[in-house]
């Protein structure tokens, strides 16, 4: 699968996308990779540019966690749309008997801050560097190409694997880890800590969601606006203006 195309900066803001899955075993996993595909496609239809943070693979089903970045003109407010719990009501490509699942992903939208917004000592950091296992090739594995780092202070932590460079798997954990601690540090100030975060993705229980794909029924409803749009696979290729 495409992996986006790594872009250099580019005026406009940047966000930091994270998707993961939530309820529904392997389904969740392989839905969490078509989820990840939309947005990737919505974004090039705005001419926004995407570069590929992490990307943690779960086996022969899908991804554990999709984290890349998405810079241009509106991205967060527009993108914040996107930020909640996704259900899939379907029969799962592993399915050997026609069984339809329910399962649900979440997607968090967090803004990249400034340097001056957020300072991270480099004396607060611990950084892990090991050898990026998966479909990486035979270089990462056999260099200490991937890299985890720790914000002692706050605990947070950040692992990327994705590029066979240590310096750019380096470059890139300390965008998340920077966008995280903003998030975090903005949740404090407003009295509750994760407050912010869990009200993108909620629970990731099947009953908190924002919008429904429906395999079935061919129907995609959008729990907040209100809009259907009767064909799942347009709006999986990125045509969520059809539900603004």
């Amino acid at each position: 699968m495409s992996k986006g195309r790594s872009s250099p900066p580019s005026r406009g803001e940047t966000v930091v996308v994270e998707i993961r899955p939530a309820e529904g075993g392997d389904d969740a996993k392989l839905f969490t990779e078509d989820i990840y595909k939309m947005l990737l496609a919505y974004s090039l239809r705005k001419g926004w540019e995407s570069e590929m943070i992490c990307m943690r693979s779960a086996g022969r089903h899908g991804y554990q966690e999709i984290t890349f970045l998405v810079r241009g003109k509106g991205a967060q407010k527009d993108l914040l749309l996107e930020a909640g719990g996704h259900r899939v009501q379907r029969v799962p490509p592993t399915e050997k008997h026609d069984r339809r699942q329910t399962s649900t992903i979440t997607v968090a939208i967090l803004p990249e801050p400034t340097e001056a917004e957020v300072s991270v000592d480099e004396d607060d950091l611990e950084w892990q560097t090991f050898r990026a296992g998966g479909a990486g090739g035979q270089h990462q594995n056999k260099t200490d190409s991937a890299v985890r780092v720790t914000h002692v202070p706050t605990g947070t932590v950040v692992v990327c694997r994705d590029e066979r460079s240590q310096h750019e798997n380096k470059r890139k954990a300390l965008t998340v880890l920077r966008a995280r601690i903003f998030s975090s540090a903005r949740e404090q100030i407003a009295g509750a800590r994760n407050e912010d975060r869990a009200s993108q993705i909620g629970s990731g229980m099947r009953g908190d969601k924002i919008r429904t794909y429906n395999f079935r029924e061919d129907r995609v409803q959008d729990h907040r606006s209100g809009k259907i749009v009767r064909d799942v696979a347009l709006i999986l290729k990125g045509r969520l203006d059809l539900l603004r």
